[in-house]
Parts: structure tokens; sequence; C-alpha cells
């Protein structure tokens, strides 16, 4: 109840018609003659359920349905600030949002109740999980090191990949290396691991910090037997040898030759380099399509022989930049930054 009287949450009904398709007059007056009869109908106390089920059968709203427990800020504006002025049980007349035209519905309580007591479950589940993430913290003396926030950016350019005895944070009887970053960065979305870098010093802390965390909580649950079910691992596995086997295919590496155990070691090692020598250079030309190594194999193969932009690295990539796209690309002072991009490390 006290969830609900909150000005912070609502669980909301809504119904959506769309104005695009038409001629614009044509539909919007269809669309106010049907928003109007629902209104009238809703109004009149008809279960908001069989309306949306009627409304859905006939294709005739876009969407609708019951909202999740919803902050203000999640909402468009043009809809929140209708719906957050709604009294208990009430339904808004017909109106126009940016995404069309919208009708909102606030549930009484006893509508509501199921939503809100799974919200207020899941708000208190994520409190004790941080208290007790802060506990173990606390009793195994966490500790993150000053030059975290260094050490971090610096594995993030492949930088520290020959001392992976480097630490960023300490514990009693552990510790965390700034190598042993990799799997838990690698595990966050794309578009957040390419901003870690330009990341403040308190934000890369912050971070060492909550990584340090899980891996006291993973080891405290591997104390107390607790595993990922069977099946789930069976799963990743099956997942992570077929992005290996599409990743060979791409390369051509799934050539007998390269595992004929008859053939001397040092010529299927020669054969599987003119394979890559080629995928590459098709790959220059835009001729096939890169497959990206799965996330686990990569944190093995930069945890065993690291991560650099290396110069004859960077001198073969212009060499090939040159082939394709003639003199003007020939070296580094040819190469200008874009005005205003700042590049990933």
């Amino acid at each position: 109840a006290a969830v609900y009287a909150s000005d912070s949450v609502r669980v909301l009904d809504y119904l959506l018609w769309t104005l695009a398709g038409r001629d614009p007059r044509e539909r919007a007056a269809e669309v106010k003659v049907q928003a109007d009869s629902v209104h009238d109908r809703l109004v009149a106390g008809a279960a908001f359920g069989d309306v949306l089920a009627t409304l859905k059968q006939r294709k005739a709203i876009v969407g609708g349905g019951r909202m999740l427990v919803t902050q203000r800020v999640q909402l468009i504006r043009e809809f929140a600030d209708v719906a957050w002025g709604l009294a208990p049980g009430e339904v808004s007349s017909p109106f126009a949002t940016r995404v069309g035209v919208q009708i909102a519905r606030r549930p009484a309580l006893a509508e509501a109740r199921a939503e809100l007591v799974s919200y207020a479950r899941a708000i208190n589940t994520i409190r004790l999980d941080s208290l007790f993430v802060d506990s173990i913290g606390r009793r195994g003396k966490l500790t993150v090191a000053e030059s975290a926030e260094r050490e971090t950016r610096r594995y993030l350019v492949g930088a520290v990949t020959d001392a992976p005895s480097v630490v960023v944070a300490t514990w009693v009887g552990g510790s965390l290396s700034a190598n042993e970053l990799g799997p838990w960065l690698s595990a966050l979305p794309l578009a957040a691991s390419r901003t870690l870098y330009h990341q403040s010093d308190d934000q890369l802390s912050s971070l060492v910090l909550r990584i340090a965390r899980d891996v006291l909580l993973a080891r405290a649950a591997a104390a107390q037997g607790i595993v990922a079910p069977a099946d789930t691992i069976a799963l990743m596995i099956a997942n992570y040898r077929a992005d290996l086997a599409a990743v060979r295919a791409a390369a051509g590496l799934d050539d007998r030759q390269l595992t004929d155990s008859t053939q001397p070691r040092a010529t299927r090692l020669a054969l599987s380099r003119k394979k890559i020598d080629a995928f590459l250079d098709a790959l220059a030309h835009d001729s096939v399509q890169a497959a990206p190594l799965p996330a686990g194999l990569q944190n093995v193969l930069r945890a065993r022989i690291g991560f650099r932009l290396h110069p004859a690295g960077v001198a073969e990539a212009l060499r090939r930049a040159a082939m394709l796209l003639g003199p003007a690309v020939g070296g580094p002072d040819s190469m200008r930054r874009v005005p205003g991009i700042t590049p990933d490390p």
C-alpha cells in the first residue's frame, strides 16, 4: 500500500493507436472515434482486460496492456504527465503523444497488488544482496590499490600482460591482478566496454571494487556448493564450440590437413599461417566477413600471450591499406584523426 501511494512509481494500464499509414486527417478522425468509444466503455465499468482482448483481436491497436511497476523517468513525458495525474481507478481521456494516441488507466490497489508485491520483493532482494556483498568485503578486509585506475587503463590497452602480478585489489588470503579483470570486463555490454578507458579514476576504482566483491561472492558460493546447473554448463559449452567452429570455417582452418597427426607439426603450422594470411587478405578486400573469437577464448589468449599494438603489426596494416587505397596511405603521418572522434584504446 505504501508503494502504491507513493509518487515514485506507478502500476499502469495503457492502450495505443498509431496515426501512421493512411491520410493523416482521415486516420486521426478514425482513431478519435475508436478511442472515445473505448474510453466511454472503460469509464462505464467495462473490464480493461476484456476491452484489450477485443481490440487486439480486431487489430485496432498497436500496443496495450499492464505495465510493470514503472518510474516516471522510464516513460515518455507526454504519457507520464497524464499517468501521474490519475487517481486510483481513474481512466484518462484519449491524448496524443509522439507515438500516437493513448489512453492510460491507473488500476485500483486491489488490482495492482500482485505487481506491487513482486516489485517490493525484488527491491528487498536487491537490498539484501547488496548488504551481503558489502559484508563479504568488510569481513575479508577488501582494499582497492591506489594504482587500480592506472593499472586498469594499462590493461585495457594491453600494457600489463608481461606483469601479471600487478595487483589492483587485495583481501585476506587473496588478491586480484589487472590481468584477471579480463573475464569480468568482457561480460560488459559492448557500448559500456568501449567507454571504460575514458572513465574517471573514481569510476574505474568503483568498477574494480565491484569486480573484487563479485570474485569473493563467487568463491563464497563455490564454498557452499552453489554451482551452475549441468544443463546450463552444457549449453554454454555447445555455444562456445559452435562459435569456435564458425571462426575456423571462416578462416579455412577446418581443413583436415591441419588435424592430420601423420603430418609434421611444422608443416601444419606453415599451412595454418598461409590460410590465416589468405583470410586477412580477403578481409582487407572485403570479400569475406569477420567472425569474432568467442569471448572465453579471447580472455584465454589475452592472458597467455597478451594483447598489444606492435610496430610491426601497424606497419603491416599500413602496407595492406596502401595496396588497397594507393600511395595516399603510406605511413603514420598520413593517418589523421577525425575531428571530434575519440578513438577506442
